[in-house]
């Protein structure tokens, strides 16, 4: 992302985006990875649900503590775009 998008790493939403592109395109959030997870975890909204949950965990990871509100707005602000950016594959991998 960071020579495509010229992604600027203070940024938040770049941030979140960057997060949202990696959990979505790396196979993380396939359902045998949840599944391994926690065999409990409940797969309602699937893939789009973790890919949202794993980066605002990770967003958050770079935040103050009494800042920890901005990650999920970032990941909000910035989910569609980058959720659907599948830059260089054809689609996602799940």
């Amino acid at each position: 992302d960071q020579c495509r998008a010229h992604a600027n790493w203070s940024n938040l939403v770049h941030q979140a985006c960057s997060e949202i592109r990696a959990s979505s395109l790396s196979g993380e959030c396939d359902y045998a990875e949840e599944f391994n997870r926690n065999p409990l975890t409940k797969f309602a909204g699937g893939h789009s649900a973790c890919v949202m949950r794993r980066a605002e965990l990770s967003v958050a990871m770079n935040l103050a503590k009494d800042e920890k509100h901005k990650a999920a707005e970032a990941v909000q602000a910035a989910f569609e775009r980058c959720y659907n950016d599948t830059a260089p594959f054809r689609r996602h991998l799940n």
